[in-house]
């Protein structure tokens, strides 16, 4: 009985060893062919699929929690400075008193010494929240006056998750915000 164990698993051994050496053998003779025939075959199309979070609500339909959208406010002392060292090159006007007045003024919560300390004590600092959990509103007020000022805004995707990266071009203005829109519950 273990003679014939022995003999069926020393046939399945060698089985696998041909079907491997098969493998290898087609891999090296005609890999390029699968390869480009294989490629040929994949799309390369990407769509976007919109997405809402739904609300929780409890037997009778009554609203116990909804997604509100949210933001971050965060400063990035290492640009602002160096747009700064940059304005007074060229022999423009200050870039920080604008862009610290801006900020003030559209976030209340925001204080204008707050901004100036963190610039001037971190000055290579490229994350430093100014406001967390800032209201759809005041983003939007924000906004508001940003187009009003006649800036230019550029927006880019950071990984996986939805976080933007805005930057408010004027000519002497630059301000770069991390707008990360969250769900509160």
């Amino acid at each position: 009985m273990q003679r014939k164990l022995w003999f069926v698993f020393g046939v399945i051994c060698i089985l696998f060893v041909v079907l491997i050496g098969r493998i290898m053998y087609i891999q090296y003779t005609s890999g390029d062919r699968y390869e480009k025939i294989v490629l040929g075959q994949q799309k390369y199309d990407s769509t976007i699929i919109p997405f809402q979070r739904g609300n929780i609500v409890d037997a009778r339909g009554t609203v116990l929690a909804t997604s509100v959208d949210v933001y971050n406010v965060i400063l990035d002392c290492k640009v602002l400075n160096e747009n700064e060292s940059n304005a007074k090159k060229q022999e423009k006007d200050s870039v920080i008193t604008p862009t610290v007045n801006l900020v003030a003024e559209c976030f209340p919560e925001i204080d204008k010494e707050k901004i100036r300390t963190q610039l001037e004590e971190h000055p290579k600092s490229q994350y430093f929240i100014l406001a967390k959990k800032v209201p759809y509103e005041e983003m939007a007020a924000f906004q508001e006056k940003r187009n009003l000022m006649n800036t230019k805004i550029r927006y880019m995707a950071f990984g996986s998750r939805k976080n933007t990266f805005v930057s408010i071009h004027t000519e002497a203005l630059l301000l770069p915000l991390l707008a990360m829109p969250a769900a509160v519950m």
